[in-house]
């Protein structure tokens, strides 16, 4: 997940990949708060899509995140959740 979150804050970016760390503080490293709500949005999209994760309407806690690291795992959370939900609803005799 961190791997992906990290390709995701690049394309953001346009940089690559390799300047972006796991450790890069959201806020003095990136100025995530200037960048809300589109830069969270942008890279939890990102994500699902590279997991062909269809997108749906989500809410995304970003008061606790630190790093890029807590943004993974926020993403994950959001992962999870759509895979708690996610059902077929076919019959099967």
């Amino acid at each position: 997940m961190v791997v992906q979150t990290r390709q995701a804050v690049a394309a953001f970016f346009n940089v690559p990949v390799q300047k972006i760390h796991s450790k890069d503080n959201l806020r003095k490293d990136l100025g995530f708060e200037s960048l809300e709500p589109g830069f969270h949005s942008f890279v939890a999209f990102h994500v699902l899509a590279a997991r062909k994760v269809q997108t749906q309407s989500f809410l995304f806690n970003t008061g606790g995140l630190v790093d890029i690291g807590d943004l993974a795992n926020e993403i994950q959370r959001l992962l999870d959740g759509f895979k708690a939900t996610d059902h077929d609803d076919t019959a099967v005799s």
